[in-house]
């Protein structure tokens, strides 16, 4: 080929390299279906616990072979026999494998024991046969209850197991002190659902689902606890990163346990009831009171409904233009009605698993409460807003906002589409206001 062929050869390879790269990154949902066909629906935005990476029991449980076989597992609590004597824990840390504000987030968590219980963590001493060392052991993992063995017995918290709230390490100092997790209770079917083809197939991640004996356990006199910080989230294990196929479901419809901000009332209290610390110190179980908001959501007859943190959320039965959406949903018996502020990528994954239902996919298209309006006459540049009814924007919404799909809005095919509405896999997008959608109505005190 001589020189000319050859130049014309890579000019040509060029052009076409840069005509599929403008295909792929384009907005018109080649990226989706690259997503989909990988199993990743939405997977991005699964919530995933850092204590679930280590490998080991129940995810973050060292379990010598032992300790299968004490009498009397309390709750997730295990034997007095192996509860740390008088409630204290003698500790070393590795100051060189923490920074001082990982150490900061480590004693705010000991501080936080020591504030709701009788236990306590102190320095040790040469006197002392038994005691935790604080190590980085490249993930998030703790034994269960002290050790019988003399000597030092390991926690270990990774990089990725640190956040500002300190859950996960509030959460392996709980299995230190003698806890497996909530949901591995003889009470959790009363409770919630494992949904064992969503897990992986492979036996140690189901394994991570295994429920206690009732002859090995107590459960300390306490309720079982959705909002324990030792309750797997509803993602757990998941054999595809997906927001419509969760491992774990509760019975009573809620989708936010697995938190990692802070000890529930009842895990402070069932801590003081191991421990047996003095009464002056025990937190009092908690009966929740349903609000009357709550109570309307659940007699509502609608199929498809959720309350969630203080909001009523409603699917409606019926189609209907946007602005005809607005007006029905504001006709609602309260003061504070209109279609949903899906505000939070959060909280769209969780209006869009209540729409989807039992379903595979989401074959309806249902409309919240965004619309893009002019900012000002004449102007083709517009803002989005919240509206809280035909006439009344509320909050603006930014065009990075995490609440959109990837690419959108975009008023895809030069369709100008001023309202927004769940979109398949989760996060919304941009659609026609005059077309005939289902809707989600939100409602509060």
């Amino acid at each position: 080929m001589s020189i000319y062929g050859l130049l014309y050869f890579l000019l040509l390879l060029t052009i076409t390299l840069a005509f599929n790269y403008d295909r792929e990154s384009s907005n018109y949902g080649d990226d989706n279906d690259a997503d989909e066909a990988e199993g990743y629906n939405g997977g991005a935005d699964v919530p995933l616990n850092p204590e679930y990476r280590s490998g080991k029991f129940e995810g973050d449980i060292v379990l010598p072979e032992q300790q299968r076989n004490f009498d009397g597992l309390a709750r997730e609590g295990i034997t007095r026999k192996a509860t740390w004597e008088n409630g204290v824990i003698p500790f070393t840390i590795d100051r060189r494998a923490f920074d001082q504000h990982q150490i900061s987030i480590i004693n705010a968590a000991m501080a936080d024991i020591h504030s709701k219980t009788c236990v306590r963590f102190r320095e040790k001493t040469a006197e002392d046969i038994r005691w935790l060392r604080i190590i980085d052991g490249g993930d998030c993992f703790s034994y269960v209850g002290r050790q019988s063995n003399a000597g030092g017995q390991d926690i270990s918290f990774g990089s990725h197991c640190f956040s500002e709230t300190g859950g996960t390490i509030r959460h392996e100092l709980m299995h230190t002190l003698g806890f497996y997790h909530e949901q591995a209770r003889t009470d959790r079917d009363s409770h919630i659902r494992i949904e064992w083809d969503n897990i992986e197939n492979s036996d140690a991640a189901r394994n991570q689902f295994t429920k206690s004996n009732k002859h090995e356990v107590t459960k300390l006199n306490t309720e079982y606890d959705l909002d324990s910080i030792m309750h797997y989230d509803r993602f757990a294990f998941q054999k595809v990163r997906d927001l419509r196929r969760p491992t774990i479901v509760a019975l009573n419809g809620r989708t936010d346990f697995g938190q990692r901000n802070g000890f529930s009332p009842i895990d402070v209290l069932e801590m003081n009831r191991l421990y047996e610390c003095p009464e002056k110190v025990e937190v009092k179980e908690p009966r929740r009171q349903q609000s009357s908001l709550e109570n309307e959501c659940s007699n509502i007859s609608a199929r498809k409904k959720m309350y969630l943190d203080g909001r009523c959320y409603v699917a409606s039965e019926e189609a209907a233009v946007f602005s005809n959406a607005i007006q029905k949903c504001d006709h609602l018996d309260t003061a504070h009605a209109h279609l949903a502020f899906a505000s939070t990528r959060t909280l769209v994954n969780e209006l869009y698993t209540m729409v989807l239902g039992d379903d595979e996919a989401l074959t309806a298209t249902y409309y919240v409460g965004a619309y893009q309006m002019s900012t000002r006459q004449g102007q083709t540049r517009r803002g989005w807003h919240w509206m809280l009814s035909k006439n009344k924007p509320g909050p603006g919404i930014p065009l990075s906002s995490e609440i959109w799909q990837r690419g959108e809005p975009n008023d895809r095919n030069g369709i100008n589409e001023r309202a927004a509405a769940i979109a398949n896999y989760g996060g919304l997008d941009d659609v026609p206001e005059h077309a005939e959608f289902y809707y989600i109505c939100e409602y509060r005190n």
